[in-house]
């Protein structure tokens, strides 16, 4: 493929790829350790290419799990767009960080999305506090380096910029 890509329809595809992967149904057990698949993408992005994939778009993306999962309608919208936030003021330091380092951020990016979601369950009145629900922090923590090195590799290699 000659040129540079907007890639719009890459990103697409890999989200959709992620919401299939949160959708699929799974047992209960395995259920608690299922990694936050469209956060991880949608950090990657926002990483990737900031100046395209930002806060408006975090929000947007939270809104969409909402309304796939059914939940209280901004959820997921305010805790993506806070993840995506922590994600936006460290994505120049964390391009230099080694694989440990960078697995390290997005796992704290990860316990800030679960906080935050638990906290508005729990304000909500549709939540019982367990530390099961950081089951999928540790992971997505350990998917990240998988997860990068393949959307990085593909944006590279059809030049998505």
């Amino acid at each position: 493929m000659e040129g540079k890509s907007n890639g719009r329809s890459f990103v697409v595809l890999s989200f959709l790829a992620a919401f299939i992967l949160a959708t699929i149904p799974l047992s209960a057990t395995l259920d608690l350790w299922r990694p936050e698949w469209v956060l991880l993408v949608l950090l990657y992005w926002v990483i990737a290419l900031p100046e395209r994939y930002g806060l408006v778009f975090a929000w947007f993306t939270g809104l969409l799990v909402d309304f796939i999962e059914g939940g209280l309608l901004g959820q997921h919208a305010i805790t993506f767009a806070l993840s995506a936030f922590f994600a936006l003021s460290l994505h120049q330091q964390f391009r230099m960080f080694s694989r440990v380092q960078q697995t390290l951020l997005v796992g704290m990016a990860i316990v800030i999305y679960e906080v935050i979601d638990i906290t508005i369950q729990d304000i909500s009145g549709n939540a019982s506090f367990s530390f099961l629900v950081f089951l999928p922090v540790f992971t997505s923590a350990m998917l990240w380096p998988l997860i990068f090195s393949l959307l990085r590799g593909l944006r590279r290699r059809y030049r998505i910029e």
